[in-house]
């Protein structure tokens, strides 16, 4: 979070208080987004097989 605030140009308050209104509600369709691609990413990764 912090990162974020600071390339926004903003404390961690600020940012909390202009954007948190902005996703509040959304966090299940977010992590289901970022599960996928992860899911997605690891199916994509070679496989090694013991010798």
């Amino acid at each position: 979070m912090a990162e974020c605030a600071r390339q926004a140009g903003h404390s961690i308050a600020v940012l909390l208080r202009v954007y948190a209104k902005c996703i509040h509600g959304d966090e299940d369709h977010a992590n289901r987004l970022i599960t996928e691609r992860l899911q997605r990413r690891a199916a994509a990764l070679p496989t090694f097989k013991e010798p």
